[in-house]
């Protein structure tokens, strides 16, 4: 069974907020996604790994650039058999089931007041046709040097290759910051950067200009104490054997400072890509 292109075509007609979030692996975008992603949201988590690829492996950037904003459309000449795909990946980031054999489920959740895609499996930057398909565009940065020890604690730098892992990292922020200054994107109201740091120690006020940037007002109480349960909850903090786990965002994002040894630290601060980023930024040299 095909879904409908009329049915689909109808409801991406239907008054929708549309937001990117762009990033690099390990920086925090699934805890920011969470945040973002309401009731009111169909939340496309990673949806370029449908291309194929995972974390170690690098996705073809044209297909990515081409996809998500198909998605994000609810373009139905995609078929039935990605967004069935799409579904049973994304329900549980949902919060509610979507059926994930039922094409018209998907139409409904294609009707949702808000549309949410997490991409980090960009390797070309910012690309236009990405951009000029969302109402907005949230970019989160974190420190490279954050990023680079996440990614060795998940396994995700080959036999520790701090190097080489910083390498790709600032390669691709570097790429992303080149796109931001030729186009000009700092100065556009539909683009925004949110920094991982500020958003774990001020969960609160951060996603207060996020709702006051969409046009959806001020965070109320409720929402800014579930803010900063949720970042406390979600952080990955470690508990020690027999101790109570306690939580703590923002120690977790300062977490590299005792765990990345100097040598590594001086490492990543070598690299041109990093320290141009770092600068950027405003991150400090430490070594």
């Amino acid at each position: 069974m095909r879904l409908r292109a009329a049915v689909l075509a109808t409801a991406a007609a239907a008054s929708t907020d549309t937001l990117a979030i762009v990033t690099e692996f390990r920086s925090g975008s699934t805890l920011l996604g969470g945040l973002v992603a309401d009731a009111s949201t169909f939340y496309f988590f990673e949806p370029c790994r449908l291309l194929g690829g995972d974390h170690n492996r690098k996705v073809a950037n044209g297909p990515c650039d081409a996809l998500v904003p198909r998605l994000l459309a609810c373009d139905a000449a995609i078929g039935d058999k990605v967004w069935r795909e799409v579904a049973a990946k994304d329900r549980g980031f949902l919060g509610r089931r979507v059926g994930a054999t039922k094409p018209a489920a998907v139409v409904a959740a294609c009707a949702a007041r808000a549309r949410v895609a997490k991409v980090t499996r960009l390797d070309a930057g910012l690309p236009t046709a990405l951009l000029d398909a969302v109402n907005r565009t949230l970019r989160l940065v974190r420190d490279p040097r954050a990023v680079v020890n996440s990614r060795v604690r998940g396994h995700m730098c080959r036999k520790k290759d701090i190097k080489g892992c910083a390498r790709t990292v600032c390669k691709r922020m570097a790429l992303k910051d080149a796109d931001e200054e030729r186009l000009g994107l700092r100065a556009r109201r539909d683009y925004r950067v949110v920094y991982y740091e500020r958003l774990v120690a001020g969960a609160a006020a951060e996603l207060d200009g996020i709702s006051r940037w969409r046009g959806r007002g001020r965070l109320g109480a409720p929402e800014r104490h579930h803010a900063l349960r949720q970042v406390n909850a979600t952080s990955d903090a470690e508990c020690k054997p027999g101790r109570a786990c306690k939580r703590d965002g923002a120690a977790v994002a300062a977490r590299w400072r005792a765990e990345l040894p100097p040598a590594d630290v001086t490492m990543i601060e070598a690299d041109e890509r990093c320290a141009r980023t770092m600068r950027r930024h405003n991150y400090t040299v430490v070594v």
